[in-house]
């Protein structure tokens, strides 16, 4: 598996609650559907070999980024939230994820 530089977004879909932002955008409760959660996300992964220097400079950079106002304005316009964080968050983020969706998918939920 390729190695998280910094997870970028979550949520595109956040099924978990109302959205504040947009009130016509209700979460999965709404309609009687408590504990589920369906986040859309992004990341930005490096090939597995990629020297640690190069991921952490990487990560530094994309976290100057996405805190830029201008960049948080734009995320926000499409319904998401930039993410800074560190690759070990973004991997453990992503370990989580597969994780829950192999449960799922194998109908272990």
């Amino acid at each position: 598996m390729p190695k998280p530089a910094s997870v970028i977004a979550r949520p595109a879909l956040r099924a978990r609650a109302d959205d504040v932002r947009e009130p016509r955008h209700h979460g999965a409760a709404h309609l009687g559907l408590e504990g589920f959660e369906v986040l859309g996300w992004f990341a930005l992964l490096a090939p597995a070999k990629t020297p640690q220097e190069i991921v952490r400079t990487l990560n530094a950079e994309l976290n100057k980024m996405i805190s830029k106002p201008q960049i948080v304005a734009k995320f926000a316009e499409l319904g998401a939230e930039p993410l800074g964080g560190t690759p070990e968050r973004a991997a453990a983020f992503i370990r989580a994820e597969q994780e829950k969706w192999g449960r799922i998918i194998r109908g272990r939920r």
